[in-house]
């Protein structure tokens, strides 16, 4: 069975995409098939293949409309996408605050890529979300323990986020050593020039380490 796979936006290291692992659909008359019979695992590749454009016309409506179905059964892809979509204003008006409840309702079924959503909507400007620091380190802190295994590569974006938390204190306890540890996993999966930025920043912290 094949294994179905969606870029989505990631702040600094844009280079990670989340893997959707599992089974699914062999062809799309099969999946749209299955869908209508009610699995949420096909709904929610409807839901990817209408949104990549995979197989079908890109359509975000109808990508939303699969989304909700799975979600509604509570399956993490599906609660994750609504959420997405939400925040994108693909196929609905953009609203944070509904985009962050979907999400945490996909992190609640251990979705790391939701909790990195959520980590990246706290930790930064967003249209109705006040910055909340340790909120946002608290969610990239669980992505970032859940490991790299729901990640392409194991390339957990949470990783750097959680390690710049450490290095700056904000939000979290300052606490270089955690930092150096989190800044070397991201080290792991890094592209060339992502690598030089955390070398940089790993020299500065051993140095502070070392006095």
């Amino acid at each position: 069975m094949k294994k179905l796979w969606k870029i989505v936006l990631v702040g600094w290291l844009g280079c990670c995409l989340p893997v959707y692992a599992g089974e699914f659909c062999q062809t799309l008359k099969t999946c749209q098939r299955q869908a209508k019979a009610g699995s949420a695992v096909a709904q929610a590749e409807m839901g990817l293949r209408y949104q990549t454009g995979e197989g079908v016309r890109q359509n975000v409506e109808k990508a939303l409309y699969w989304f909700k179905k799975a979600a509604k059964q509570g399956n993490p892809i599906g609660l994750e996408e609504v959420g997405t979509a939400y925040y994108r204003g693909d196929g609905v008006a953009r609203n944070n605050q509904k985009a962050i409840e979907w999400w945490k309702q996909a992190a609640e079924k251990d979705k790391s890529s939701a909790m990195w959503w959520l980590g990246y909507i706290y930790s930064r400007e967003n249209d109705g979300v006040t910055i909340d620091k340790k909120e946002a380190c608290n969610w990239f802190k669980r992505s970032a323990e859940l490991g790299g295994d729901q990640w392409v590569n194991g390339n957990n974006p949470s990783y750097y986020e959680l390690a710049a938390c450490y290095e700056r204190g904000e939000g979290i306890a300052k606490d270089n050593a955690k930092a150096i540890y989190w800044f070397e996993k991201a080290k792991e999966h890094a592209g060339d020039e992502e690598i030089d930025e955390i070398e940089e920043r790993l020299e500065k912290l051993r140095k502070a380490e070392s006095q």
